[in-house]
């Protein structure tokens, strides 16, 4: 091989890889951005919230096809849209906790705690919970809400100022792909049908100790969220029977953050009896390096 040939060779190899790292930079940069805007995006609803109320705070956030769950998975703007207009004597505070994206920065969720009050009223007493909502980008740049599920906690928590922005995970293959929706969707039905049968054949500890992400959350009613694999060990033995059927599920541009809904059924057994509940889960996959893990989880049952 002639040296031009061999100097040319390394030349081209040298751009490949300072291309794959301005690549993987851009992705980073992407993912930040998505993050910082999603975290403003949430603090502005919340402050238009306060100031023209619940319902039109909520449809103006709110895509067209926006699912709440009240337990039951329902069209947010459908049943906002019956009440009537106006901000009235109650209060809805809340703020985001933890923020993340998709390394595309075309869809991203938010959660935190929340307080529902009635400040003219001093018997009222407030409701405690914690939203979890998935925002994605639309085609003007805004930010809207496409999922969104609370569930009650015990007790009250301060709303943070700042917004812990979801770790970036740098083993991922990214490198920007062209969008191939019915690819990504075969891969979170499967990976999500997967889960459903491990859950039933090991029982749901195996099931989540090997499924989950190291950033790993979970709403449960009546429950502080819990955060990584321990706080989970002691409620989910005392669930046996877990049964789940995957409802819908989207995508993100780029495959590597996902979410999915479907309906929950499970077996309590609080040590003096034995018990059926029911009700609706809600899960947030992500890609980290070539497996999906699961990032969040939330659980709204039914009454």
């Amino acid at each position: 091989m002639k040296r031009t040939s061999i100097a040319l060779f390394l030349i081209l190899g040298l751009c490949a890889i300072t291309a794959f790292g301005q690549k993987k930079e851009a992705l980073k940069d992407r993912h930040a951005t998505a993050v910082a805007e999603i975290a403003a995006a949430e603090r502005a609803f919340a402050k238009r919230c306060g100031e023209i109320g619940v319902r039109d705070s909520f449809l103006e956030y709110f895509t067209d096809d926006c699912t709440i769950f009240i337990p039951e998975p329902t069209n947010a703007k459908a049943f906002y849209g019956k009440r009537k207009p106006g901000k009235g004597p109650f209060e809805l505070v809340w703020g985001p906790e933890f923020v993340d994206a998709s390394n595309a920065g075309d869809m991203g969720y938010s959660t935190g705690p929340s307080v529902f009050s009635n400040p003219t009223d001093p018997k009222f007493k407030p409701n405690y919970g914690y939203y979890f909502s998935i925002w994605k980008k639309q085609p003007d740049g805004s930010w809207k809400v496409v999922i969104d599920v609370g569930t009650n906690v015990p007790q009250g928590n301060p709303i943070p100022k700042d917004v812990e922005a979801g770790r970036f995970i740098s083993s991922n293959d990214a490198i920007p792909r062209t969008p191939n929706f019915s690819g990504f969707n075969k891969l979170i039905q499967d990976r999500e049908t997967e889960f459903i049968r491990e859950v039933a054949a090991k029982g749901p500890e195996k099931a989540y100790s090997k499924s989950i992400s190291d950033q790993f959350r979970r709403h449960f009613p009546g429950m502080m969220p819990s955060k990584g694999g321990d706080s989970l060990t002691s409620h989910l033995s005392q669930r046996s029977e877990v049964k789940m059927g995957l409802t819908r599920f989207e995508s993100s541009n780029g495959g590597d953050l996902f979410y999915s809904y479907g309906e929950y059924a499970a077996t309590v057994d609080t040590g003096k009896e034995k018990k059926a509940e029911t009700g609706f889960y809600f899960h947030v996959w992500k890609m980290e390096g070539k497996s999906l893990k699961l990032a969040a989880e939330v659980i709204n049952l039914k009454e």
